[in-house]
């Protein structure tokens, strides 16, 4: 099969969200062949890891500029990075479009930074998708607040505010109306999900 991967997060020896992303093109390249979409910056130590990997030989990683400048004044870091990711995914969905044309995908996967109120740039390609693992549907125990601080109660209180607001919009619920897999990280996550598709408990663990 033709896999095209969405991996905005995808660096091996970095741990956490671009661990799974790296994992994630290493299994899917056991045995098919694979294109990934990720951050520029990602490319040299990517493809250099993927040199030494027998099957690395099976995977063409493409980059697209990610670039979240410093907020302005009293631009808070979360609504800031949010701006630019949703910008990253739009540019996402040209270019898979693009190379579906180019390659005739058999499916489409949106592996990591994956949220269930954000954009999945590769949904706009009209083949099967895989989602996940999906996160973004917990919220902190409400006894637990106070221990945030001020900057950390506006911060989670945006968060909390934008999740329920932008979660309602088209491109949002589009990941969830297309998807044949989700995969969820956690039940909170899941219960949040509407799809026609099989929903996994998939442990971010």
């Amino acid at each position: 099969m033709k896999l095209l991967l969405s991996a905005l997060a995808c660096e091996p020896g970095k741990g956490s969200e671009p661990e799974v992303g790296y994992r994630a093109v290493l299994a899917a390249a056991q045995r098919h062949e694979v294109w990934v979409l990720t951050e520029t910056a990602n490319i040299e130590p990517l493809e250099a890891a993927l040199a030494r990997d027998p099957n690395g030989h099976r995977v063409r990683v493409h980059g697209i500029d990610f670039a979240v400048p410093e907020p302005g004044h009293g631009t808070p870091q979360v609504l800031n990075f949010q701006r630019h990711y949703n910008r990253w995914q739009q540019q996402v969905a040209r270019v898979a479009v693009d190379l579906d044309a180019a390659v005739d995908f058999d499916a489409v996967h949106h592996v990591t930074l994956a949220s269930y109120w954000t954009r999945a740039g590769v949904a706009a390609v009209d083949k099967p998708l895989v989602w996940g693992p999906i996160g973004g549907g917990v919220e902190p125990p409400v006894r637990l607040l106070t221990e945030l601080g001020p900057r950390g109660l506006l911060e989670d209180g945006l968060r909390f505010v934008g999740r329920h607001a932008v979660s309602r919009l088209p491109f949002a619920r589009q990941p969830a109306r297309k998807a044949s897999v989700v995969f969820a990280q956690n039940p909170a996550t899941a219960r949040r999900l509407r799809t026609a598709g099989a929903v996994r408990l998939l442990s971010n663990a």
